[in-house]
């Protein structure tokens, strides 16, 4: 999963604190291991707990797991800081509140960039919620890299569509 290159690459799996990384199923999977086998990616989204402030030791020694992803061609990446929590349910619609949740911060992005969608993301939820609220649904998500990720550049033959 993590070796091809990717626009998008979602990791819900349990993370655990320092050097420890996620655990699959079978094993721990090392936040280093991550670092050293992760292809090109363009949004990396790391729903596992302590993402953000995990530490990788190589044979350069420590670094942080957030500038491994970085130096190693993620563009951008969401990850959890601290522990992490996902909330169950469903919307009216019957659809999973936490994947529509994921689905408007990448379609959004896509159109205003990650940083714009991010900002408009902890702004709708502060005017129904208010700051504490608010707080509760954003707060343990950081987000680090390319602020634009998202925006696509069309030229100028693409955006013409073709006479019938």
């Amino acid at each position: 999963m993590l070796q091809g290159p990717a626009d998008y690459r979602l990791i819900a799996a349990h993370g655990e604190e320092d050097e420890d990384g996620i655990r699959a199923t079978d094993r721990i999977v090392s936040w280093s291991t991550i670092t050293e086998n992760i292809g090109a990616t363009g949004l990396l989204h790391m729903l596992s707990c302590w993402s953000f402030g995990a530490g990788c030791v190589d044979d350069g020694g420590y670094y942080k797991f957030r500038d491994g992803l970085l130096h190693v061609g993620c563009s951008a990446a969401i990850l959890c800081h601290g522990s992490g929590h996902h909330f169950p349910g469903q919307l009216p619609s019957g659809e999973s509140f936490e994947i529509q949740r994921i689905l408007w911060l990448i379609g959004r992005s896509l159109k205003v960039g990650l940083r714009a969608a991010i900002t408009e993301h902890r702004n709708g939820y502060q005017s129904m919620l208010g700051k504490l609220g608010a707080s509760i649904l954003v707060d343990h998500e950081g987000v680090v890299g390319d602020p634009k990720w998202g925006i696509k550049k069309v030229s100028h033959s693409e955006s013409e569509s073709p006479q019938s």
